[in-house]
């Protein structure tokens, strides 16, 4: 849901000045592919919300308002074409996601003129959990492989 969001922030950057190194999108469809409804999402076992058993009943349920309001935001997102991302794209995926299922997170390339990085974990869509320093370490490594093309770019 937020690589929605990161996308057109990235886009609209890019048109009104300078966008950012680094784009990366995680568990998400491409902008302009089919998406579940958020019924969908909520009903679908890897899509289940259980907070932690050390979460506080109210934390879980801000928490649960925050991905209401997030899930609305999908269920009207309307894709407009426009202008190839020029920023460096990273997309991360689990193996086993059907909510975004890894051969179509490859659909995030058609929008970015040097296409995208796709990055598998073992996993659903919430393989991150399972795999946070491996994630963290290649999202890292991502940024200053960006961050180094964009010094060479300066200096040529």
């Amino acid at each position: 849901m937020g690589a929605l969001i990161a996308y057109e922030l990235v886009r609209r950057m890019e048109t009104e000045h300078h966008g950012p190194v680094w784009f990366g999108a995680s568990g998400m469809l491409a902008p302009d592919a089919g998406r579940p409804t958020s019924a969908h999402v909520l009903q679908h076992p890897s899509g289940t919300f259980i907070p932690p058993a050390s979460v506080s009943a109210v934390l879980a349920r801000r928490m649960l308002e925050i991905l209401k309001a997030d899930l609305r935001l999908v269920d009207n997102y309307q894709y407009a074409p426009g202008p190839l991302l020029r920023t460096a794209l990273s997309v991360f995926g689990g193996t086993a996601d059907s909510l975004a299922p890894a051969p179509q997170l490859d659909r995030w390339s058609e929008h970015a003129v040097h296409g995208a990085a796709r990055h598998l974990w073992p996993g659903g869509h919430f393989f991150l959990f399972d795999h946070a320093a491996s994630v963290s370490a290649r999202l890292v490594g991502s940024c200053r492989a960006a961050l180094a093309a964009k010094a060479l770019a300066l200096q040529i």
